[in-house]
């Protein structure tokens, strides 16, 4: 026999709880997506994965080497096309 562990007990709790609680592996609504009229562009950074995930963490605190980033080198400054899907590199600086 299989027992739970207090995760499991607790999601088996919310979903007899609350009747609105998806069931595991109901298939989610898509969110629509709206957007300010005249809005035909995205404009977004691409940037490598680094050694912290916070999106804070170089503001200043860190490390207390200046030389030591909390981001890896690279990175691309892009502009997607929202009818077309077309993704267009505005800004590539790979160093």
């Amino acid at each position: 026999m299989k027992t739970l562990g207090p995760l499991s007990i607790a999601l088996w709790f919310a979903a007899a709880t609350f009747p609105g609680f998806p069931a595991a592996g109901a298939a989610r609504p898509a969110a629509e997506l709206t957007l300010p009229e005249g809005v035909d562009d995205l404009v977004f950074a691409v940037r490598p994965t680094g050694p912290d995930v916070h999106y804070y963490a170089n503001f200043g605190y860190y490390s207390y080497d200046p030389e030591e980033k909390a981001y890896p080198i690279g990175g691309q400054l892009c502009r997607l096309n929202l009818a077309s899907g077309e993704v267009r590199v505005l800004l590539d600086d790979p160093s």
